[in-house]
């Protein structure tokens, strides 16, 4: 059996413990673990690990991840993670959440801009800004 963990900024996400990984990126490709596989290093801009257990196959798409196996551990490190139960559904929860974090930070950068005008304003209004 092979023993997987995933971890992300927040701390580990998730463990499984199954038959083979199949690690795929869309820029370098993909390889596939089995039980006493030799150690690997690998890192994985945009994609995706299957995850075949006895009775199942579950998805974890990845941003920016470390892939790491070693005496049938694999350790995933990544900046983002989904699951879903098919590849699409895992990568489709992935591009949701990217997007949402999007357009959280823009609304965070027109906040921020409207609170900096404001305090020039009142920057110029008492007459700080002429000492």
């Amino acid at each position: 059996m092979i023993n997987v963990s995933f971890y992300s900024p927040k701390g580990k996400m998730k463990e499984f413990e199954c038959l083979e990984l199949r690690v795929a990126d869309k820029k370098i490709g993909s390889f596939g673990v089995l039980e006493n596989h030799v150690p690997i290093i690998s890192i994985i801009i945009e994609g995706f690990i299957q995850i075949k257990e006895k009775d199942k196959t579950s998805y974890v798409s990845l941003l920016d991840a470390a892939f790491d196996f070693k005496d049938n551990h694999a350790s995933i490190i990544a900046e983002e993670l989904e699951y879903g139960s098919t590849e699409e559904e895992a990568m489709d929860n992935l591009y949701k959440k990217i997007e949402k974090r999007r357009n959280e930070n823009r609304e965070r950068n027109v906040e921020l801009a409207l609170a900096e005008n404001e305090l020039k304003k009142q920057i110029k209004k008492i007459g700080a800004n002429k000492l």
